[in-house]
This record gives C-alpha cells, structure tokens and sequence, in this order.
C-alpha cells in the first residue's frame, strides 16, 4: 500500500533535503533571511533622477523672459515664496529638482505642475507628488528629493520609492 502524503508534508520534506544539502554554504539560509526581509519590508526604490544646472543660464532666462520664464517653471505657490535675495539660485534648484524629477518618472510634464516647496527646518519636498506618481503609473510611493548648490551650479536629485498600500497608514 503506497502511503498518502499531503502537499504540505511533502514541501516540509524537500525543504529539510535542500537545507541539509545547503548547510554547508549557508546559501539557503541566506536566501531565506533576504526573503524574509524583503518580504516585510516590501520597498524598493523604483527610480532615480539627477540634474545639474549652470546659474548663469537660469540667469540669462530670467533676464530675457522675465515673468514668463518664471511661470513656465514655477507653480503660483512657488513663485509667491521665492526669496528676495538669491532669487536665481531659488529658480535654478527648483529647475534641477523638476528636471530630476521628471527624468525619474520618465513622462512629460510641465514644470509648473511639479510644485516644490519647503517644510518648516527648510527641507524641500513634493507638495504636488501624490499626482505626479499618478501620472507615472505608480499608485503606491514616496517622492524623495534634495538639492544643492555651489557656486554657479544647482543641482537636483529625486528618488521614486514604491511602497505597499499597508505602509500608508
């Protein structure tokens, strides 16, 4: 008489079998705890976007075009916040981060769609980010972003993080 074995019983088995075989490389066990981690975590940054922008274009445009340039790139919101002093580098990172941006989300948008705005220690992030990862197909992320500046150059970096609908509560 062949005897029964469920299905559960039968995977208990074959995974004590490539345990023991694995034993000795430890390759099992670490395949395990990757799993096991990347299983609660569930995260991953889905992509990346940089830019880096010479000041005195921005300054060129600025002076050329004027209100126009400003309301091409700048939201409303954007524009009513821009510092009296250091005005192009204000424009000249906000120009970096929305290129970043939209490098990282690999679809066309208009720059004064993407609003970038500071929270109260300064540190920039996304106001309009719920839409733009919409637009990008993702309907479960976070939208990281920084930028510096240094000397005549501003530069932007973005970071696009998929995460589970769980982890937003």
């Amino acid at each position: 008489m062949r005897p029964q074995w469920s299905i559960g019983r039968l995977l208990s088995i074959i995974l004590r079998f490539a345990q023991n075989i694995l034993a000795s490389v430890k390759a099992f066990s670490l395949i395990r705890v990757y799993y096991k981690i990347s299983e609660e975590a569930n995260q991953m940054i889905f992509a990346i976007g940089i830019d880096i922008v010479h000041l005195y274009r921005i300054e060129q445009m600025y002076h050329n075009y004027g209100e126009r340039f400003l309301k091409r790139i700048l939201s409303p919101q954007e524009i009513a916040r821009m510092p009296q002093k250091r005005q192009i580098e204000y424009i000249g990172g906000r120009f970096a981060i929305k290129e970043a941006i939209i490098k990282a989300i690999n679809c066309t948008t208009s720059f004064a769609e993407i609003e970038i705005l500071n929270d109260a220690s300064g540190k920039p992030y996304v106001a309009t980010a719920k839409e733009i990862l919409l637009k990008a197909g993702i309907n479960y992320g976070q939208l990281h972003v920084s930028i510096s500046h240094d000397g005549d150059i501003a530069i932007g970096f973005a970071i696009i993080e998929k995460i589970s609908p769980q982890q937003l509560y």
